[in-house]
């Protein structure tokens, strides 16, 4: 199967306070607006780790210490009109070191704007007040993870 582009989810860790999930805010023409969504792109290589990692300092500025496949990690973004598929990874960030931030390195054409919000059990609450005050539209992925989250609460 081709892969066509990565995706990373990154989490921010640290020793003494909760963990940060990172959105990106990426100005998406056809919505003619940001759209709220992990980093990631197409792949230039065939190693979709680093393409991921690459892509996460790139859009976001910082950098993925740890990385791992999410079960069944291949997904179709819009099965219904491409056959575009996409490799998922989760990346972890250590929170605690400096250096782990190092700024974005866009390319000319990009125009990505970078968030950081508690990963907790309000985060469908937190990404709908982002997207409702800045007027952002919401990346299905960004979403369906989201609401993962709840969910989990809400079937305990």
């Amino acid at each position: 199967m081709k892969i066509h582009g990565t995706n990373c989810i990154p989490i921010i860790h640290y020793s003494n306070k909760n963990p940060e999930i990172i959105l990106i805010a990426n100005y998406r023409p056809p919505a003619k607006s940001f759209c709220l969504e992990f980093p990631g792109g197409y792949v230039e290589s065939e190693d979709y780790e680093e393409e991921a990692k690459r892509e996460t300092l790139e859009e976001t500025g910082y950098i993925i210490e740890k990385i791992e496949s999410i079960p069944n990690p291949v997904t179709y973004s819009d099965p219904w009109r491409s056959n575009e598929s996409i490799h998922t990874f989760v990346g972890r960030v250590d929170g605690d070191k400096r250096e782990a931030y190092s700024g974005q390195n866009l390319e000319e054409d990009e125009n990505i704007r970078v968030y950081r919000l508690p990963l907790d059990k309000n985060l469908l609450k937190n990404i709908n007040a982002l997207a409702k005050q800045q007027n952002y539209v919401i990346e299905k992925n960004v979403w369906t993870t989201a609401l993962g989250i709840v969910m989990k609460d809400i079937l305990k």
